[in-house]
């Protein structure tokens, strides 16, 4: 059936919920379409009063890939946006989504990426993640956070492998590649994210890598075996400076020059545990 399923894992962030929930409710679109919600918080939510179609699941399992396989069993409709809690859509947000999943089967939306301070350091996450316009001209995969999915690609492909927490959607995504299918780049599917904090990031960071480790042996064929000198290289200064332009971020230059230190710090942590 022609229509959006809008899936959003949660696990206690009640107050960022609410704010994507109002993001959603803010929307015009010009076809049906719900928002089924993975539970997983251990206080469990009061069903918020929406004028539009909610399903609440609530999961005992807190994995985000279990929640979104889930998610995707229990929609009803053949366009599927993937969204993470924190996400935020941006005005024309699910017109646009419609138009794109008419004519390709995959697309990666925008990040606007807010900074948690003002601090340097908060700028890492910025300029290291969540760009998928780089993601997609690049072949690389995506993440599940801002993803527009036709529901007969996972009867296709299968679901989201749940081995582990973290980095399971670029291993899925990454698979589409080697079926023939391009992602598409959706710049007006946009939606705001905030950033995480620099020891926050680490601790992220180390677990992508040993998901993607989990991962890479499993799939071998579709991870590049770069040499271990060069996972621990520094970001090469024009992809650094194209980061900048692209979040639009202007800095002194010993500012530029902390932040890149802090960049090869958290792309050292990867390369160190992946």
């Amino acid at each position: 059936m022609i229509g959006i399923s809008i899936i959003i894992p949660h696990l206690d962030q009640a107050d960022l919920l609410r704010a994507c929930l109002d993001s959603i409710a803010d929307q015009v679109c010009d076809t049906p379409y719900e928002v089924i919600i993975l539970d997983g918080s251990r206080l469990k939510i009061t069903a918020y009063e929406y004028d539009m179609d909610i399903i609440w699941i609530s999961t005992d399992v807190h994995n985000p890939y279990v929640s979104r396989n889930l998610g995707i069993e229990a929609c009803s409709y053949e366009y599927i946006i993937l969204l993470d809690a924190a996400c935020r859509l941006l005005p024309g947000y699910l017109r646009t989504a419609l138009r794109t999943l008419q004519e390709h089967h995959i697309a990666a939306g925008r990040f606007s990426v807010v900074p948690n301070s003002d601090r340097i350091s908060a700028l890492v996450h910025p300029i290291l993640y969540l760009n998928n316009q780089k993601n997609t001209m690049k072949g690389y995969g995506v993440p599940a956070g801002n993803l527009l999915v036709r529901k007969s690609l996972f009867d296709e492909i299968g679901p989201f492998d749940t081995e582990s927490v973290s980095g399971n959607d670029i291993s899925w995504t990454r698979l589409a590649l080697s079926k023939g299918y391009d992602i598409q780049y959706a710049e007006d599917c946009a939606v705001t994210y905030p950033g995480h904090s620099y020891r926050t990031l680490l601790t992220k960071v180390k677990k992508f890598a040993l998901g993607s480790r989990l991962q890479s042996g499993k799939h071998s064929t579709l991870f590049s075996q770069k040499k271990t000198w060069r996972s621990f290289a520094p970001m090469h200064p024009n992809i650094f400076s194209e980061a900048l332009r692209y979040r639009n971020i202007q800095l002194s230059w010993w500012r530029k020059w902390w932040l890149y230190l802090l960049v090869w710090r958290v792309k050292m942590m990867y390369a160190r545990y992946s």
